[in-house]
């Protein structure tokens, strides 16, 4: 008798488990941040008039961290570079300068690598208030007239803290 429920049991569990797990899996993802937009660089030269968009409606007041992604390949000429970080909103524009740490003190890259490829996520802002609304997050690097060479991607990441 118990071998038979027993018997009956397993393949349900593990039905159950093949359409539980991949429900979990492809939900934690978006769990982790509130809103996420990553734009791609043109051939991987960050050009000094291209500054990356990303529109975010707020659907409720609340505090998130301010993010600024970057993925960039191995040779990146810098320790680190600023960038313009505006994000405007109903109630008016705010606008800070971010210095973006490419490199630690010991002069290894910063960041999660793969490869060749590094992959930064600064804390650009802690706990910045958004009301309900539209909001428009620009970032542009702040390197004056230059262009800033092997940036693959930008983008803005806002999380709960």
């Amino acid at each position: 008798m118990f071998l038979q429920i027993y018997a009956f049991q397993t393949p349900m569990l593990m039905k159950l488990t093949l359409l539980i797990v991949p429900l979990i899996f492809f939900s934690s993802c978006s769990l982790l941040w509130e809103f996420r937009d990553i734009e791609e660089v043109s051939d991987y030269k960050w050009m000094p008039d291209d500054v990356k968009t990303f529109d975010y409606t707020a659907s409720e007041a609340q505090h998130l961290n301010v993010f600024i992604l970057i993925r960039h390949v191995h040779g990146f000429p810098a320790a680190s570079f600023p960038v313009h970080l505006e994000i405007e909103g109903s109630e008016g524009s705010e606008t800070n300068i971010v210095d973006i740490d490419v490199m630690n003190g010991a002069g290894n890259y910063v960041g999660e690598g793969s490869g060749d490829l590094w992959d930064i996520k600064h804390l650009a802002q802690t706990e910045k208030i958004f009301k309900p609304g539209e909001y428009q997050i620009r970032i542009g690097h702040a390197v004056d007239g230059k262009v800033v060479p092997l940036i693959m991607e930008v983008g803005i990441q806002l999380e709960k803290p």
